[in-house]
């Protein structure tokens, strides 16, 4: 997707479009245009209810050389993490993602977020 945006009377539109449609070479089932601020929150929740639990926090850390104190303060900063997320600022929310999401792969009926295990920098 291409971040893109449009200018009506003065106001803004941010949103993103496939490829397909920049390109030129649109087809039904490849072609998407979606608002930017639905699209971004979906993605800043979806990442915050990751954060949020705990098997998927394990997983993206997972090593076979933790210990048992290691996975519990891995669980431990993903629980400060997924508490902070809410808050955090437009850019600290951009920093954050580059550092972990490498890709999110948009769909018809689904959205699918990617985290890169090495960009989790919880322990």
């Amino acid at each position: 997707m291409t971040p893109s945006h449009a200018v009506k009377k003065g106001v803004r539109y941010r949103y993103y479009v496939s490829h397909h449609l920049v390109s030129g070479k649109k087809t039904d089932t490849q072609s998407l245009r979606l608002q930017a601020p639905a699209l971004e929150q979906l993605v800043r929740d979806r990442v915050g209810r990751m954060l949020a639990d705990r098997a998927t926090i394990m997983d993206a850390g997972s090593s076979t050389d933790r210990g048992a104190r290691d996975q519990h303060r891995l669980a431990q900063l993903g629980q400060e993490a997924a508490a902070r997320w809410p808050a955090l600022e437009t850019p600290d929310v951009r920093a954050a993602l580059l550092a972990f999401v490498p890709r999110i792969d948009m769909h018809p009926d689904r959205v699918d977020v990617r985290v890169d295990r090495a960009g989790c920098r919880l322990g």
